[in-house]
């Protein structure tokens, strides 16, 4: 499981990371992310309040990821409040279980969230060092779909930094 808080440059384009944790459930599926901060955003660029996104990655499950919830005109383009606290502290978040797994839908359902992880740390800074158990995991799942001949985003997009 990993969560970040994606620093936006000019438009919105994701321009490296503030923080990023990655870190893994207990026995009985609880997860922590240490406390962090106050940390400013550099001048040029901006926290929207959508931040952070938390980004959950298990086999047997389907991934999933979470924004923060904005209630406010703007929606996700109104900037971070000063003091980040993450909407999703002391929830319980759910993962599907794949009840019958059927390797073309779960490559069809990992599309979206590798296109999100590779926006935030591919395409813009490469930050992978940060999340190294998620890029481990789906090159695992990118083998998985190479072997089996299923052509997904995670195939056919390069995941390594340049």
């Amino acid at each position: 499981m990993e969560v970040n808080w994606q620093l936006s440059g000019l438009e919105g384009y994701p321009s490296g990371q503030l923080a990023v944790f990655e870190t893994e459930t207990n026995d009985t599926g609880r997860f922590h992310i240490p406390a962090w901060g106050p940390k400013k955003s550099p001048a040029s660029v901006t926290v929207y309040g959508d931040q952070p996104v938390a980004r959950f990655l298990k086999r047997g499950y389907e991934p999933l990821i979470v924004f923060e919830q904005i209630d406010e005109p703007g929606g996700t383009m109104v900037r971070a409040k000063p003091h980040m606290y993450p909407g999703i502290n002391g929830k319980e978040i759910l993962l599907v279980p794949v009840r019958e797994f059927s390797i073309d839908a779960y490559a069809v359902k990992t599309d979206r969230f590798v296109d999100s992880v590779l926006k935030a740390f591919v395409q813009t800074r490469c930050d992978k060092s940060h999340v190294p158990k998620l890029f481990a995991e789906l090159d695992a799942m990118k083998q998985l779909f190479e072997r089996a001949g299923i052509q997904t985003l995670l195939t056919s997009q390069k995941t390594e930094c340049h």
